[in-house]
């Protein structure tokens, strides 16, 4: 079957695919035609999605394809929401695979925005809540999406702005990606995806969970605002190196008279590392209301200004700066000027750093007289960590080290492979002298301890350092004991650090989830 072709399968001209009457074409994507269907048995109108990367021409096996489409599909087709369009049936016409869905009358929201016309806040505002109640219900049936972006986003009610909101496609990236995946697929199958709306962990190959949708899911919101994505680009490797290495772009310098708070929203729900992110719909789209009513993000910090992409740089705008149009864009140029300087600044340090860690690494294992003018005449000549065999590496671990930056290389390397029981070998570092050494600790008991460690983390929540300080309330979160709701947010009342205070917020949100699915 062509891309595009109306099929025609019985003699008298009917065009069907299996039992369904084809209506007209709704569409063409990536792996094939959407076609406006009727179920003659109910009369009941469908949409038949096509997937014509899947015949004779691109596959061994069509056979052993089918019963991988239909495992993955299963548990979206079990998928019963509002918000979600209903799979229900997943078939074959001759070689060709077929899903049949819910026909839902409307337009996709990439319509909209490809129209160039302004949404209005308080649709978007609606559009949030009604995706992240969707996909918080999927994520909890252990589904992921995959691909959240304006087309796979449904108005209903003939596309008004006025009417609700349905996710489409739920399972078919999966099983799309499941297909690029598989070995029976011919080599020259294309390449499907949706880079500008994609995680970073996503565009990395990494395990994915129902945080890289709401990632996805937060960029549609910033497009639905502005017009324009916050990783632009003029191809797709630009856009991909934008997502992984660069901060969002400013809503506010698209749209001025958008909320003083967005900016630091966005910066939160596109965060790099997941675990910094809002963790469910509900947190997300509770987070944009609070936003779009002129409430700080963290509702205890109110007075200065953060630009949360530099956490050190605390910009004091007096009021009048923050009113008014004219007022928006001077505080947006002030905040990219920042910006810049602050660049400029750690590119600087990073220069002088590399300078003077390839000084290091030419001295470092050497009996030279330069080498002894740098470390001394005990230079430190230690097999490193990744060289050692497990024997070794345990054995170094439990002996203890005098270098703080040895024992953090160390952890590291264990903590790569897997090797150690944390009891016995992680919990007299949280004491450690040094702050690096404390948080990697930290970060081990959070993936790999159980709930017997929260007393032994606890007061670090205390600690001098703020990054030990977030690195506690995430492995708090991690062990899932209902006994650190109470510790964070006692620390939530008292912590000075802005940064660390939205890490507490998102830290609690987690564990009070955890702990109520548990029950």
């Amino acid at each position: 079957m062509n891309q595009g072709q109306i099929p025609t399968n019985s003699p008298s001209g009917n065009r069907r695919i299996g039992k369904y009457h084809i209506l007209g074409v709704i569409g063409t994507g990536s792996m094939g035609v959407v076609y406006r269907g009727l179920d003659p048995e109910i009369e009941r109108p469908v949409a038949i999605k096509t997937l014509f990367k899947i015949n004779a021409k691109t596959v061994l096996s069509v056979d052993s394809i089918m019963e991988r489409i239909r495992t993955e599909a299963r548990f979206a087709g079990n998928l019963r929401h509002p918000h979600i369009v209903t799979i229900f049936e997943i078939g074959r016409d001759r070689d060709t695979p077929f899903i049949v869905m819910d026909y839902v009358e409307g337009r996709g929201l990439d319509g909209h925005l490809s129209r160039g016309e302004a949404i209005p806040v308080d649709f978007v505002r609606r559009v949030l809540k009604q995706v992240g109640s969707a996909l918080d219900y999927a994520h909890q049936q252990s589904v992921i999406h995959r691909d959240i972006k304006p087309a796979n986003i449904l108005v209903r009610e003939g596309g008004d702005l006025d009417g609700e909101v349905a996710i489409v496609d739920f399972g078919v990236a999966a099983i799309n990606a499941s297909l690029d995946r598989t070995p029976e697929i011919a080599p020259h199958s294309p390449v499907v995806g949706s880079a500008g709306y994609m995680s970073p962990e996503q565009i990395k190959s990494e395990r994915v969970d129902a945080r890289s949708d709401l990632f996805s899911a937060a960029i549609v919101t910033f497009e639905c605002l502005t017009g324009r994505r916050p990783f632009m680009g003029d191809d797709a490797p630009t856009v991909i190196r934008n997502i992984l290495n660069a901060p969002p772009l400013s809503a506010r310098s698209f749209r001025p008279e958008l909320a003083i708070g967005i900016d630091e929203f966005f910066t939160v729900a596109l965060s790099k590392k997941k675990e910094d992110r809002f963790q469910s719909g509900a947190d997300l789209s509770a987070a944009f209301e609070r936003v779009l009513e002129g409430k700080s993000l963290i509702a205890e910090v109110s007075s200065p200004i953060i630009d949360t992409s530099s956490p050190e740089i605390i910009l004091d705008v007096p009021a009048s700066i923050c009113s008014g149009s004219e007022g928006a864009r001077a505080w947006a140029e002030a905040r990219a000027v920042a910006r810049f300087r602050m660049s400029a600044v750690l590119l600087a340090f990073a220069c002088i750093g590399a300078g003077a860690m390839f000084v290091w690494s030419a001295v470092a294992k050497t009996s030279s007289p330069i080498s002894k003018f740098f470390h001394g005449a005990n230079t430190d000549t230690r097999t490193p960590a990744r060289l050692l065999g497990d024997k070794e590496l345990r054995a170094a671990l439990s002996q203890g080290e005098t270098s703080d930056y040895r024992t953090v290389e160390l952890l590291d390397e264990a903590l790569r492979r897997d090797l150690f029981d944390v009891a016995l070998i992680v919990v007299p570092f949280l004491n450690g002298s040094d702050a690096a050494v404390r948080r990697t600790a930290l970060r081990v008991i959070g993936l790999r301890g159980n709930r017997s460690f929260i007393l032994k983390i606890a007061h670090l929540l205390n600690d001098p350092t703020s990054e030990v300080r977030a690195e506690a309330a995430r492995s708090l979160a991690s062990l899932g004991d209902e006994r650190g709701i109470n510790l964070l947010a006692k620390r939530i009342e008292i912590e000075p650090d802005a940064s660390v205070h939205t890490v507490l917020n998102l830290s609690l949100a987690k564990l009070r989830k955890t702990v109520m699915n548990s029950e």
